[in-house]
This record gives C-alpha cells, sequence and structure tokens, in this order.
C-alpha cells in the first residue's frame, strides 16, 4: 500500500464516529468485548491492535487490557502480556491446554509477584520431573502481597504432590483452594471460614487432616499428609482443602499406616529420590529441584521408625550415598552423597530406639 493510501485510510478512519470515542471509553469496550468471549480472547486481542494505528495505541497504552496470562501460552505472548500490564495487578492461569510443559515459564513471573492478584495452577501434566516441581514450588515459596485468591490443583501428579506453602506469604488471600487426590476416587472436600468454632479434629470430613481454628488470632492450622500449613487469614477468607487419605503414588501392600499422612509424605518423598538419583538419574535442569526436596526432607522434624519402615526411605538415601562419585550429576557442588549419608545416620538411630 503507497504512502497516499495510507493517509487516505487515516483521513477515512477519522471520520468514523468510534474514532472519536474517549481514549477511556473505548478501551473498556474493547475490555468488554474480550470478557464476553471467555476468560481471555488472545487472538480477539491482537485483531483489535490490527484494525488500525489508533485502536492498537489505545489497546498498548491500556494496562487492564493485558492483565490475564496464561502460563501455557507462547513464551513471547507472556512477555508481551506482562510488559503492555505495566503495574496492573494480574490473574495468572496454567492448565495445560495450549503447553502441558509451562513450568519452567514461571520463572518470568518472579519479578512480577508483587501484583499477583489471582493464581490458578493445574500441576499436571507439566509438574512429572524434579525440575518442573522446582519452578513451580519456587513461585509459590515468594511473598505476594496483593494475591486475593489461590487454587492448585495437584490432582494426579503422583509423587509430585503440593510443595510446602507458607500463606503467611500472602496477606491479602481470600480464597484458598487445594485439591490434591490420588487414583482411588473421590476427593472430600469442605470450605472453613475463619470466626468458625475452633475444632481439633475434622477426620469426619477429611481423615487424612487436623484443624485447629484460633478465634483470638484467626489463624488456622492445617496438617495433611503432604505439609503442615499455618496461615493467618481475614475473617471474610474461606479455605477450601480437598485430600484423599487413600493416595498412594503406586500399588502398595495395605497397612495399619497406610492411614498416617506422614507415612505416606515419607513415601513419596522416598520415591521421588528414587526417581531422581538411582533411576532417570540428574540432569541440569532437575539439580535444583533435587536440592530443595532434599532440604524439605533434612528439615522433617517429625521422622518415626515406623514411618521409616512403611517408606524404605533408608534404603534409598544408603543407595545414594553408596553410589560413586561420577555416577550422582553435581554432587561435589551440592553434596547430595555427604547428605544422604548424615540422613541415613540420623535415621539409623531413630529406627534403633523405635521412636
Amino acid at each position: 500500500m503507497g504512502s497516499s493510501s495510507v493517509e487516505e485510510s487515516k483521513a477515512h478512519n477519522l471520520t468514523v464516529p468510534v474514532h472519536r470515542l474517549p481514549h477511556e471509553l473505548l478501551s473498556r469496550i474493547f475490555q468488554r468485548t474480550l470478557q464476553r468471549n471467555g476468560d481471555r480472547d488472545v487472538k480477539g486481542s491482537f485483531r483489535l491492535t490490527a484494525v488500525c494505528s489508533h485502536w492498537r495505541d489505545v489497546a498498548q497504552t491500556s494496562p487492564a487490557f493485558w492483565t490475564t496470562i496464561r502460563l501455557d501460552d507462547d513464551v513471547r505472548m507472556l512477555e508481551h502480556f506482562l510488559r503492555c500490564s505495566r503495574n496492573a495487578p494480574i490473574s495468572v492461569y496454567a492448565n495445560g491446554s495450549r503447553d502441558a510443559s509451562w513450568a519452567p515459564k514461571a520463572r518470568l513471573l518472579l519479578p512480577h509477584t508483587g501484583r499477583i492478584a489471582v493464581l490458578d495452577l493445574r500441576l499436571w501434566p507439566a509438574v512429572r520431573t524434579e525440575a518442573a516441581w522446582y519452578h513451580v514450588s519456587t513461585l509459590l515459596s515468594l511473598s505476594m502481597p496483593a494475591l486475593r485468591s489461590l487454587r492448585v490443583d495437584a490432582n494426579d501428579v503422583g509423587v509430585f504432590a503440593l510443595p510446602p506453602i507458607d500463606l503467611g506469604l500472602f496477606p491479602q488471600l481470600q480464597s484458598l483452594t487445594l485439591h490434591e487426590t490420588g487414583p482411588r476416587g473421590t476427593p472430600r472436600s469442605r470450605a472453613i471460614t475463619a470466626g468458625t468454632p475452633p475444632t481439633s479434629s475434622c477426620a469426619p470430613w477429611c481423615p487424612s487432616a487436623t484443624c485447629v481454628l484460633s478465634n483470638s488470632k484467626r489463624t488456622l492450622a492445617a496438617r495433611s499428609w503432604s505439609s503442615a500449613r499455618y496461615i493467618s487469614i481475614p475473617t471474610t477468607a474461606t479455605v477450601d482443602v480437598d485430600a484423599d487419605h487413600a493416595f498412594m503414588p503406586y500399588p502398595l501392600t495395605w497397612s495399619r499406616d497406610v492411614r498416617d499422612p506422614g507415612a505416606i509424605m515419607v513415601m513419596g518423598w522416598m520415591r521421588r529420590l528414587q526417581l531422581a538419583f538411582l533411576e532417570r538419574g540428574l540432569t541440569d535442569e532437575d539439580v535444583l529441584g533435587a536440592d530443595k526436596l532434599l532440604t524439605i526432607v533434612e528439615d522433617y522434624k517429625d521422622m518415626t521408625a515406623e514411618r521409616l519402615a512403611f517408606s524404605n526411605i533408608m534404603m534409598v538415601v544408603r543407595r545414594i550415598f553408596s553410589l560413586p562419585a561420577h555416577k550422582v550429576h553435581r554432587s561435589g557442588e551440592f553434596k547430595f552423597r555427604k547428605r544422604a549419608y548424615v540422613l541415613y545416620l540420623k535415621w539409623q538411630a531413630i529406627a534403633g530406639s523405635g521412636r
């Protein structure tokens, strides 16, 4: 198209009534149009910016137009939306519908955690390696002062269960939903609202969790098989926790310990250590996740002889420290073999005492 044709098109656009709408009103119309077509119509966003230079300028300078972020989008798309949303609060979603390997892209959010208002993550099928688990757990371990709603769906992730989540990092949190069920069927759930009468046991609705609510401090303490969580939330906040006490990462002979959430958690750690060090072998991408997992295991204070016997984790760490140095990737840097040996000695004392 020649320069004269471009100028004629611009001159014609100036005569169109919609072109004379105020910037703010046109921006609001754009947003309503996209919301009507779904959570966020990505193609629609770029169609609007392609109509003319004026519409493109309006869209590019309207942060609210770009505040719905999908981690399973293309990296360039993610960067574009994060950049154009500027300092506006953002809503972040990931369900794997566009990209089943979205987890590494969680790194792009790290400079923007201060403005995440909604975080909704489905971990399967993205979280299948220590590297993927590391990216997600790192994101969930950072302060998000603007976060109002957190939903993490860990259904079907097997041994890569929900990472420990410190909800004290989210002072504005109003809604929390954690899903964690196994292959054995339906989850058990209940909504807990701060301000309800204190209770020391929630066994009737979730055999794998105990909950304590302090009305004076409005602090909810929820202990599930995956981790212990101490939550400080406003009186208006609601918590929805799904858990399946019968979750097993792989077939196992049933015993009385299967109802012990701590035993199941330790067994999950055992399987992950086995996969990372003895079966798959560590890669450069996995070492940070393996280091973080080993740190969680080292910091665990509630190990018992029963949990050691149930999980067989001692045998796994013994095999890890017995491996030749060249068989454990970057062991000199992260001291994997030495740390496994220290754990073995500590657990040997617990097993010997029968505690």
